[in-house]
């Protein structure tokens, strides 16, 4: 509608000077004119070619730590701009030290504000320092452009997709800094055998005992000796841990999580996990929430293993928590048993032991699994103190329903 206005009075400009014979005004037309074309040129084109690109060098780091946002701009066409307004979604939990911040529509969002001005082929690349202070997966954008023509007629904008993403992970500390002792954690840890034959080593032969699997006999033993021998096979001592997290806060029936309890939960886990897997342990997560995964969704898991790169995937794993309870930790446990490696000890984190939770633990280690409770909503006098943490004594068998008042009043 506007170019139509434009254009209608710079012809009535232009015609009234051919006819009243007045130079002036047909420069008014003329200048009418340029100015529309120009406007109409600015707009059409003014993001095209044009590029934005965000990066983190770090794009993982712990709480404390400050990276560094690394926005470019480049504008690959003869067109210039003269102005450029890019506002940035800026997730919160994270700090801007460069810069400022306004307050966004969106929940858990902030804007972050930035303006350019981009000469033809020419690019401008900025740095913003963050500073990481909760955990967490943070995704930065979507970004919106704004635009327009020199003369202030026409404005675009463009909104630019989230392109970069930010793991901050919990903090991890020494068992030493909550009061509890390797020794004593690491002592708790029984099972009735945890070495288990690796067939990948023979280091030799033995006679054969009923048990034995066929597929393992030395026929040339045999036959020498006269006697049915089997391989002997080199033992694998790797200890397995089992780390069940329960995101749990408040008591049922209700809902939500106290948020410091949560983070204690977290940053005990991650201690735990890394303490572990520096002393050799093969470690394996699990959290009872479900995530979104590649469009369905499954809860959060890290299999079982020694790896190098463990500790970062269960570090990841452990950030992308929100605390939004699927299902109760005890019926996680009983899904998992059975596929848990030999020998795994089981340990568990909770704030909210519950007595199903006690009853099924009981039942495990009567059985002569290792099992570890560890009671972060600090009930349990009676039980292990360790600071703020609590490493409970569960009883072996099952809690009766006489004993269970008695047992969560001393909870």
């Amino acid at each position: 509608m506007i170019e139509r206005y434009w254009l209608t009075a710079a012809i009535a400009l232009f015609l009234a000077g051919l006819a009243l014979e007045e130079f002036m005004l047909l420069l008014v037309a003329l200048l009418f004119f340029l100015t529309f074309s120009s406007a109409i040129l600015w707009s059409r084109y003014v993001f095209s070619r044009l590029r934005i690109t965000r990066s983190i060098k770090e794009n993982r780091a712990f709480c404390g730590d400050t990276v560094t946002l690394e926005v470019e701009v480049a504008n690959k066409k003869l067109l210039p701009l003269l102005w450029l307004q890019v506002d940035d979604e800026f997730p919160t939990g994270l700090s801007l030290i460069d810069g400022y911040l306004t307050k966004s529509e969106k929940p858990k969002k902030m804007n972050m504000t930035s303006y350019f001005s981009l000469a033809p082929y020419h690019s401008v690349r900025r740095y913003f320092r963050i500073k990481c202070l909760e955990r967490g997966v943070y995704h930065f954008g979507p970004a919106t452009l704004k635009s327009g023509d020199p003369f202030g007629i026409y404005k675009k904008t463009l909104d630019v997709p989230a392109s970069e993403r930010l793991i901050v992970y919990p903090a991890v500390e020494p068992l030493e800094k909550f009061n509890i002792k390797a020794d004593q954690f690491f002592g708790e840890i029984r099972v009735n055998s945890h070495l288990y034959q690796d067939p990948v080593y023979p280091v030799g032969v033995r006679p054969f005992r009923p048990g034995d699997s066929p597929r393992h006999i030395n026929w040339r033993a045999t036959a020498r000796m006269r006697d049915l021998q089997t391989k002997k096979f080199d033992h694998n001592v790797t200890m397995q841990l089992s780390l069940f997290v329960d995101v749990r806060t408040i008591e049922r029936p209700y809902w939500g999580t106290n948020r410091d309890t949560m983070e204690r939960v977290i940053k005990l886990a991650a201690s735990i996990a890394c303490e572990t897997l520096n002393k050799g342990y093969a470690v394996a997560l699990f959290v009872n929430e479900l995530i979104s995964f590649y469009s369905r969704f499954a809860f959060i898991k890290v299999h079982s293993s020694s790896h190098r790169t463990q500790a970062r995937m269960i570090l990841e794993a452990l950030a992308a928590v929100r605390s939004i309870e699927a299902l109760p930790i005890h019926r996680m446990i009983a899904l998992e048993q059975n596929k848990l490696p030999p020998g795994a000890s089981v340990v568990v984190i909770t704030a909210m032991p519950e007595p199903s939770l006690l009853k099924y633990l009981g039942g495990l280690k009567k059985s002569g699994q290792g099992v570890i409770l560890f009671d972060l909503g600090g009930r349990s006098g009676s039980d292990t103190m360790a600071g703020d943490y609590r490493i409970v004594n569960v009883p072996v068998g099952e809690i009766n329903t006489a004993k269970k008042d008695e047992r969560l009043a001393a909870l």
